[in-house]
């Protein structure tokens, strides 16, 4: 029986453009490391694990995250076009602050509290998520899917272009604004 490759552990580190380049993402464990302006697209970040982390200006469109786990993770002026979030382990505090997130999927995750803050989620399903307390203040939600959805306390004042049905989704307390 074929033993484990035991994961790799980086705490307190930074990662520019060169080094997020040459990192394997595969089962290692980030605690604190920040990346900045790093190309991860269509990176395979399969089993990683992100704790405390930053991801500043980074391109991770259609990145692989199976199995990912990401806990207080920032996401910040980040490009993450296409990634099937669903397919992580586990989102818990993550925070997206002036992302694309175009054509991505939450599909059945539960999301509270999150934050998704000035962002771009055109064609993003949300589709039986929990998102009790989450905000998504300022973003752009053109046929974004909330079907089947725990809204509870969401804020959405400042948002645009997207379409609750109260008959589909658990709205009680969530705030919107008028256009």
């Amino acid at each position: 029986m074929a033993t484990r490759k035991p994961a790799t552990v980086t705490t307190d580190a930074k990662f520019g453009v060169q080094e997020c380049a040459a990192l394997d993402f595969v089962s290692a464990q980030f605690e604190d490391c920040s990346f900045d302006h790093g190309d991860l697209k269509q990176r395979d970040l399969r089993g990683a694990k992100f704790v405390d982390c930053t991801f500043n200006t980074c391109d991770l469109v259609v990145a692989k995250v199976v199995d990912c786990v990401f806990l207080r993770v920032r996401f910040q002026g980040c490009r993450l076009g296409g990634v099937n979030w669903s397919q992580a382990r586990k989102l818990e505090s993550v925070s997206f602050e002036s992302c694309q997130l175009n054509d991505g999927s939450f599909l059945g995750l539960r999301l509270e509290a999150c934050a998704f803050t000035d962002c771009v989620a055109r064609g993003t399903t949300f589709r039986d998520a929990n998102l009790a307390k989450a905000t998504f203040r300022g973003s752009n939600l053109a046929n974004a899917e909330f079907v089947n959805c725990d809204l509870r306390g969401a804020d959405f004042r400042g948002a645009t272009e997207y379409a609750l049905s109260p008959v589909d989704n658990r709205l009680e307390k969530a705030r919107c604004s008028l256009p």
